[in-house]
């Protein structure tokens, strides 16, 4: 590794709104972002639009392009990184806002995401696994190229309740898929990509001085590797197979969250005590699998169960 590796980043916008009509909005903007380590300048233009159907539907719509700098932990890795592009994701965005009541809101939006210049092994790199680089936080990955391409598609369904007669809610549920390509041009699935997402939030405050809430999170199954057992038996440590890298899926996540407040107003400060628990019914979701040397089994990794939790918050 460059442990003296030293980069500077600039960036400016602007952004302008044009209201042609009384229902139409158009907002029409410009960054551009300058990187010290490339010296590379980067125009990243952008439009919004936005049109009141009624005066409780609003249809949206909007793309652009954006460029985000390659980590530092990954320049430092090699000489040849130094100079890797920003990478680059072009955004659509669709969806519309209905306003069902003064105080419920539900919004429905798709998106797509195109992603170039992205960090990738080159050909002939001994550490090459087909692996998206961005999502490996921080393995040594060596010598890069830009070569790397990726994408994301959704869509997502919110329903928000602001505070009104001491109650307040919001549910969201989204379906999406994120793979990327490796560098033998096969399309697999990114790190992270759990293709459903469901969650409700919601709380009561009666007065001043309660507040009790409430989440439920459901996620499908997070992509794994699968290990190779008959070459984990044979060398004595955890392989996975990579040619299958991304394959398997490990099983749903989903837990409740809970939390009672109790508040105290001062003159000039606020305290705050909680008690809250997490994972309430004590659902065993399983973070990854592992190699079990004594055992000489795949096993898996348990996250935490139950976990009761008590706070103070002081705010002066």
């Amino acid at each position: 590794f460059d442990l003296d590796l030293t980069s500077t980043r600039l960036g400016t916008f602007a952004t302008f709104v044009w209201q042609p009509t009384a229902r139409l909005t158009v907002s029409p903007g410009l960054r551009v972002d300058y990187g010290s380590l490339n010296e590379d300048v980067y125009p990243q233009p952008r439009l919004g639009l936005a049109y009141d159907l009624t005066e409780r539907v609003r249809l949206r719509a909007a793309g652009g392009v954006y460029r985000q700098a390659v980590p530092l932990y990954v320049r430092a890795q090699s000489a040849a990184n130094e100079t890797l592009p920003h990478v680059r994701a072009d955004h659509l965005i669709g969806g519309v806002d209905v306003l069902l009541a003064p105080d419920l809101k539900l919004t429905d939006e798709g998106f797509s995401k195109t992603y170039r210049d992205v960090p990738q092994f080159a050909d002939g790199n001994p550490l090459g696994t087909p692996v998206y680089v961005l999502d490996a936080r921080g393995d040594y990955a060596g010598a890069l190229t830009s070569d790397g391409r990726a994408r994301a598609r959704g869509s997502e369904l919110l329903v928000q309740k602001k505070l009104s007669r001491a109650f307040y809610g919001l549910v969201s549920a989204s379906y999406f898929r994120s793979q990327y390509e490796d560098q033998n041009g096969t399309w697999r699935d990114r790190d992270f990509d759990t293709q459903t997402q469901f969650s409700v939030i919601g709380g009561w405050k009666p007065n001043a001085k309660w507040e009790l809430s409430a989440r439920w999170s459901y996620l499908g199954g997070r992509p794994t590797t699968p290990i190779d057992v008959g070459q984990s038996i044979a060398l004595d440590a955890e392989v996975r197979d990579v040619a299958r890298t991304n394959e398997e899926r490990l099983p749903a996540y989903h837990s409740l969250f809970l939390r009672v407040d109790r508040r105290f107003n001062f003159r000039a400060t606020n305290l705050t005590t909680f008690v809250s628990l997490w994972n309430a019914y004590s659902r065993t979701n399983i973070e990854d699998t592992f190699w079990n040397f004594t055992e000489q089994r795949v096993d898996e990794a348990e996250q935490f169960s139950l976990l009761p939790v008590v706070g103070i918050e002081f705010e002066f």
